[in-house]
């Protein structure tokens, strides 16, 4: 039953096209009272169209005009005949209306409803007149007449067609009702379904309403097996001799609009059953009611009786045990009223709950139909698997950006996509804190021509109980936004590149001038070139650490390993660095490890975490404050199973707001600096996070706002390096 402003519009739409065709048949184009009406009709077309993509209005075998498969007739009859006139003199059997629709073609079509039908005979075919009128949003379908001649008599092979489907209707339901169960009649049934379709797909390359809702309703029945059913349909069609391509494009559209429909009665089934109780009870109730109301009546009856044999029988002078008797049937007479008073109650209350369940029911259909257009329109492509690793959903994006299609949904993800970072929709993911999941794949295409980027964001979806049932995710296509990134990177790494071989030349120059080799410099000149030598060597750190950063993007950041001792490039770096605290006042504690045990490692890039960490502490921590420094051994977890060495610098600096600790390891992050007015690239803890990753070991923070940080790394002890990056 469709929703009551929708049913409300069809009827709108078809007393206003009735109008419509009465005035353009009295009246010229121009006339105002045409023009008027077929905008109101347009109008009323738009509203229909903007919540149904198309709608159909047919003419059923009994001569009732159906819309949507609802009568339109209770209504208004009389612009209903009408209309069903020109249905019958254009042997139209149907017409579907279509998003798109001009008001142009919406007057064209209307005139050929007023063409004479001598002058449709000339053109022999009713859909090369709308073609000729370029109508492309309306469709018609014709009902088909075979006739062969005996004499003057005309057998219509339509007619027989009719009982046909009737009679197919009527075995359907009875199936449907369980009173057909052997397997050869559910055989015969589905094989006179296939010949019908096969014979009318053959002549008109579509299928009519009539011999299509008797397929679908067939299949939904057996909806288990309609992969079987679809297989030997297209067999028959094939064999029938209907061309290949269009025979699997009706299968492929005949398989999605079962879909749908089987998708729609999963939700709303059980409240179906629900109102099939309540109607089955109600069925009673009335039966209940209508036998008390017999009983009533009679008891009536009797109770006349009584009362005129009372009265003779008073009238006569006899006992008045007759009054004993119409007293009692008179007291069960008002308790069988009372009965009927409470079932009457009852009922009410039942058929509340079942407008109840109906109205839940429409709600339930369009949330349904509301969700799947957001997900049918969504940007970003959508895959939903289930626990074993099933398909259950890809909207039009994903299809395109994994090459799936809607058949492709109940198979295993890992046998319809054969990328093998795409299996990370499925398996081996491990969630985040908040239960997302968020990877970047590569895809390349069989040639190699092509390369796209997408970043995956998975989540787990759970049942009330907390119960794990599958996955979703969302695909985007960030191939784009990835080129502008390397194309920024790869411009960063060629101007630094370009800048080292200057600035080296500028700092030796610079150096020559102040040891005095060509000739002396006053105190200012020597002040001058003390600055400059300063800056310079502030632009040569920011140099390689653009540098740096720019080969470990580009994956050529390569590590020297060998064995040194971590206890030796503690003190190598604090006593390059001891110099610039003792000038702020700040003392550098050290607490190393008592063994001189030596573990595998690039000891330059270590030295570099270690400087950037140090003087980072220095930086950042006022005069007379305090920075300790601790080496210590981490006994074995599953992460570092042979143990690891933890090194960690502890300042009593400003310290980092919270909401900055997640971002600090970022490239550009500064967190404090900006606001303390200190200088700095934002790159050294981004650099340093990737050099102690590569080392297989792990970097973090902990701080809290004017009470210091404390920066620790571990290093595993077993060898556990990136060997991608690194050189022997």
């Amino acid at each position: 039953m469709p929703d009551k402003p929708l049913e409300n519009n069809y009827i709108k739409f078809t007393r206003t096209l009735t109008a419509t065709i009465r005035k353009l048949n009295l009246y010229p184009t121009k006339h105002p009272a045409v023009i008027y009406s077929i905008r109101e009709l347009y109008r009323v077309l738009q509203e229909i169209l903007d919540v149904k993509d198309s709608f159909s209005i047919s003419l059923s075998s009994d001569s009732r005009l159906l819309i949507e498969e609802y009568s339109a007739g209770e209504k208004n009859s009389r612009l209903v005949e009408d209309l069903i006139s020109y249905f019958k003199k254009l042997e139209i059997e149907s017409l579907m209306f279509s998003k798109g629709i001009t008001d142009k073609e919406l007057e064209a079509f209307i005139r050929i409803l007023l063409m004479d039908a001598e002058e449709i005979k000339r053109h022999r075919d009713l859909n090369k007149i709308f073609s000729d009128n370029d109508i492309q949003h309306i469709k018609i379908a014709q009902f088909s007449y075979v006739k062969i001649k005996k004499g003057r008599a005309v057998v219509e092979i339509d007619k027989e067609k009719r009982i046909l489907l009737d009679r197919l209707k009527s075995r359907i339901k009875d199936y449907s009702l369980g009173k057909i169960q052997k397997t050869e009649d559910i055989q015969n049934i589905e094989n006179e379904i296939i010949d019908i379709i096969a014979t009318e797909f053959k002549e008109k390359k579509r299928l009519s309403s009539g011999p299509k809702n008797i397929l679908k309703k067939y299949i939904i029945l057996h909806s288990e097996s309609r992969r079987d059913i679809y297989s030997r349909l297209n067999d028959t069609l094939i064999e029938s001799g209907c061309p290949s391509q269009e025979v699997n494009k009706f299968i492929n559209k005949l398989e999605k609009e079962i879909s749908r429909k089987l998708m729609t009665k999963e939700k709303t089934v059980p409240v179906l059953r629900e109102v099939e109780v309540l109607r089955k009870e109600n069925e009673q109730a009335k039966i209940k009611i209508a036998q008390l109301k017999e009983e009533i009546a009679s008891q009536s009856i009797a109770y006349k009786q009584l009362q005129e044999e009372n009265r003779r029988i008073t009238q006569e002078g006899f006992s008045t045990e007759l009054k004993d008797k119409i007293e009692v049937l008179r007291k069960e007479n008002e308790q069988a009223k009372l009965q009927i008073g409470q079932l009457q109650k009852e009922l009410d209350l039942r058929n509340a709950a079942y407008q109840q369940l109906e109205k839940e029911n429409r709600r339930v259909i369009q949330e349904k139909e509301k969700i799947d257009n957001i997900i049918h329109h969504m940007a970003e492509g959508l895959v939903v698997v289930d626990m074993q690793g099933n398909a259950v959903m890809f909207n039009s994006v994903a299809e395109k950006l994994l090459g799936v299609s809607k058949k492709d949904i109940g198979v295993p993800l890992n046998k319809v996509i054969k990328d093998e970072h795409l299996l990370t929709i499925v398996k081996d993911i491990k969630p985040a804190r908040d239960g997302s999941i968020q990877k970047e794949i590569e895809l390349v295409s069989p040639d190699e021509s092509t390369r796209r980027v997408l970043r995956t964001s998975s989540a787990v979806v759970e049942d009330h109980n907390g119960k794990t049932v599958g996955m979703v995710t969302i695909l985007n296509d960030i191939t784009r936004q990835k080129e502008i990134e390397k194309m920024k990177s790869d411009f960063v790494a060629n101007v630094s590149h370009e800048l080292r071989t200057p600035m080296a030349t500028i700092q030796q120059n610079i150096s020559l001038l102040m040891e005095g080799l060509s000739g002396g410099l006053n105190e200012d000149q020597m002040k001058f070139l003390n600055i400059t030598q300063d800056n310079i060597k502030r632009l040569k750190r920011l140099i390689n650490d653009l540098l740096d950063s720019a080969a470990i993007e580009a994956g050529k950041f390569k590590l020297r390993i060998s064995s040194y001792n971590v206890n030796e490039r503690v003190n190598n770096v604090v006593t390059f660095l001891n110099r610039w605290a003792q000038s702020k006042s700040i003392a550098i504690h050290t607490d190393l490890l008592p063994e001189e045990d030596a573990i595998e490692m690039d000891k330059d890039r270590i030295e570099q975490v270690l400087t950037n960490l140090l003087s980072n502490a220095i930086k950042f921590t006022p005069e007379g404050g305090k920075i300790f420094i601790s080496v210590s051994k981490r006994l074995s977890t599953p992460e570092f199973p042979q143990g690891a060495i933890e090194i960690s610098i502890k300042d009593t600096g400003m310290g980092i707001a919270a909401e900055d600790l997640e971002r600090i390891f970022k490239k550009f992050e500064r967190a404090n600096a900006t606001k303390a007015g200190i200088g700095g690239t934002g790159l050294g803890l981004s650099i340093c996070k990737e050099i102690v990753r590569m080392h297989g070991g792990k970097i973090a923070v902990e701080s809290k706002l004017g009470e210091g940080s404390k920066f620790s790394f571990l290093l595993p002890l077993s060898q556990k390096v990136d060997s991608v990056n690194k050189e022997v």
